[in-house]
């Protein structure tokens, strides 16, 4: 069953891939048959990352979570001005994510 439901869906992203190609091919000529130059430079844009946009239909990743993750790093470098070391910087980062392990020494 879990094969099957995997393969159905690995069998309609290339269609999603080439649907989106077609709208992104359509948009394309239109923004080129312009004379608005900021749209035709975007479209240049569009046109030079068109294969890693068209990966999105193939391999959808979200780097959020990693973004997250740097986003509370910096903040509490920031907050760090008082800190004693660098070395307390870091048991602060591993204690506001939880690595109980690396405390623990295990």
């Amino acid at each position: 069953m879990i094969s099957k439901r995997t393969h159905d869906q690995s069998a309609t992203i290339p269609s999603k891939k080439k649907t989106a190609h077609g709208y992104l091919q359509v948009w394309l000529v239109k923004a080129y048959a312009t004379d608005i130059l900021p749209l035709k430079l975007f479209a240049n844009t569009i046109t030079d990352a068109l294969r890693q946009i068209l990966n999105c239909f193939e391999k959808p990743i979200c780097n959020a979570i990693m973004e997250g993750i740097s986003n509370k790093i910096r903040r509490h470098t920031r907050l760090a001005c008082g800190y004693r070391d660098v070395d307390f910087l870091h048991l602060r980062i591993y204690v506001l994510h939880g690595s109980k392990d690396i405390l623990n020494g295990t």
